[in-house]
């Protein structure tokens, strides 16, 4: 008999896993003559942010005129101008079976403003773009709201600094003229008119340098109640705004400080347009570990830079390295703030005996050497990614620290810097992807780069060869969790099917006017 082979019996080998899809260019939309309306001379534009949203789409429903009476004295409150507007928008409480995916509306809000080369003094625009026919739904023109802050606009090129597609329909614009905008998004689709009245003004102090943190929390949080009478209508929610949130949330709105300094922070609660905290900085606030540590460092930290908020649960906190009591709130709120001497400090939140919000300061971390340009917190509040004028990007464990020799002094967090490659030159913005495993860093050199975000490699490179001028924003999609959005649906042909939404698609928007629409790992 002939001897078996030895190779017969060998398992056979499991193929090798496939390597992912290279990021490729799924669109590229140019803004330029969206101010071919309103001069000659302004027909090249910049692109100056942008945002992803998926908007639920009804019949407006009749506009009701409500009073309410201003509980909160006039020194609590900002002082804001706005005018109410038919609601446009599905209850936030309706059960997203109902929904079809004809209701929803995936499209990416694009800021733009006549270029540097213009000598029209034309006011910012936001176009919306339908991510299905890659078309303009909408243009959002932002003239009256800027004559308002008629001074400041003279002195300067007015702009959109951010946006921010905050509760359902509504877009937060903020702008470098002291005023950030609520508009309903919805109304604006509905309307004939380019012309649109914001639902709520809020007055700034951030220029061009700090964007305001805009965000859902939820009101377990402790900082403030938002309970609802029986009625349904919330207690204390006294802005045009407040109809637009959901139930049981708050709309927290971390910022530069209104009325003081620029090295101070302010939060607002925006739907009842409450001070939470005022004026927070390192002078202000105690240390978590131990009241004697000097807070406040010798040197200044100069302005706030970028700032963010971060709640977590009772659960998401016990399994940290750094024991923070949760005390007895089933939620905790902490700011990470970032300064221009470099600095990024931790502030943790929690009541006073009298209801007032006190902040001490968990960790004080000289991350670079030059102002932080950027920053952000991956949605698992795990990590904090800072960049600034440097070739390198810094991540922070958020709760991990290192133990101090020098007794007496600031304890500071578990770190990692990472060298970007040569030629990168610093860091215009940074981003995480919404599952907290991937970070785009637009960097100086019109180059986008991916890293994985839990070994700090580099997996990809978004090219100068796409990005012709220097990089201005970036975004991340984000899959919605609408039962609705899980159809197959085509969005125009472009091959991105199963989510209304792809989470792997990312928006680079750049100087001369383009947005470049990716789809990454």
């Amino acid at each position: 008999m002939r001897a078996a082979s030895t190779h017969a019996d060998a398992p056979a080998s499991a193929p090798a896993p496939a390597a992912p899809a290279p990021p490729k260019e799924v669109f590229s939309l140019r803004v330029s003559s969206v101010f071919a309306d309103a001069s000659p001379s302004a027909a090249s534009a910049s692109v100056s942010a942008v945002c992803f949203a998926v908007l639920r789409m009804h019949p407006p429903a009749p506009s009701h005129s409500h009073s309410h009476s201003h509980s909160h004295s006039q020194s609590q409150q900002p002082q804001l101008s706005g005018t109410s507007a038919s609601v446009a928008v599905s209850s936030a409480a309706a059960p997203a079976a109902a929904e079809s995916v004809q209701d929803l509306v995936p499209l990416v809000a694009v800021a733009a403003y006549p270029s540097s080369s213009s000598k029209a003094k034309v006011s910012p625009r936001v176009v919306l773009y339908s991510l299905r026919s890659m078309r303009p739904l909408a243009v959002l023109n932002l003239e009256d709201s800027f004559q308002r802050q008629q001074e400041l606009a003279q002195q300067q090129q007015p702009r959109v600094t951010s946006l921010t597609f905050i509760a359902p329909n509504l877009l937060f614009v903020h702008t470098n003229v002291h005023a950030a905008f609520v508009y309903d998004i919805c109304a604006v689709l509905l309307s004939p008119s380019s012309q649109h009245d914001p639902l709520l003004t809020l007055p700034t102090n951030s220029l061009n340098f700090c964007k305001p943190h805009v965000s859902l929390f939820p009101s377990e949080s402790g900082l403030l109640s938002c309970e609802r009478d029986d009625s349904g209508s919330s207690n204390g929610r006294t802005s045009s705004i407040a109809r637009f949130i959901p139930e049981n949330s708050l709309l927290l709105c971390a910022t530069v400080s209104i009325r003081e300094d620029s090295d101070a922070v302010d939060l607002l609660e925006l739907a009842s347009m409450r001070f939470i905290l005022r004026n927070l900085s390192q002078s202000t606030a105690n240390s978590c570990v131990d009241d004697s540590i000097q807070t406040a460092n010798s040197a200044k930290t100069g302005m706030v830079m970028c700032v963010r908020v971060i709640v977590f649960s009772r659960d998401d906190l016990a399994p940290q390295p750094l024991k923070v009591s949760c005390e007895d709130d089933l939620f905790s709120t902490f700011l990470v703030v970032a300064y221009e001497s470099g600095n990024v400090v931790l502030y943790r939140l929690s009541k006073n005996d009298d209801d007032s919000v006190r902040a001490c300061v968990v960790w004080n971390f000289k991350a670079h050497e030059n102002p932080v340009t950027s920053l952000d917190v991956s949605p698992s509040g795990t990590f904090i990614i800072t960049g600034a004028a440097e070739e390198n990007f810094t991540r922070i464990s958020t709760f991990e620290i290192i133990p101090s020799s020098n007794e007496g002094s600031m304890p500071i967090p578990k770190h990692e810097r990472v060298l970007l490659p040569s030629g990168a030159k610093g860091c215009t913005e940074i981003k995480f992807r919404h599952d907290s495993k991937l970070i785009a860093i637009a960097c100086w050199d019109s180059n986008v780069r991916l890293y994985s975000a839990k070994s700090l490699q580099l997996l990809g490179v978004l090219g100068s060869n796409v990005h012709k001028r220097g990089i201005t924003c970036i975004e991340f999609g984000r899959a919605s969790t609408s039962a609705a959005d899980t159809s197959d649906l085509d969005l125009g042909g472009y091959g991105m099917r199963k989510q209304v939404l792809p989470s792997n698609m990312v928006a680079v928007g750049t100087e001369d006017g383009r947005v470049v629409l990716w789809q990454v790992y």
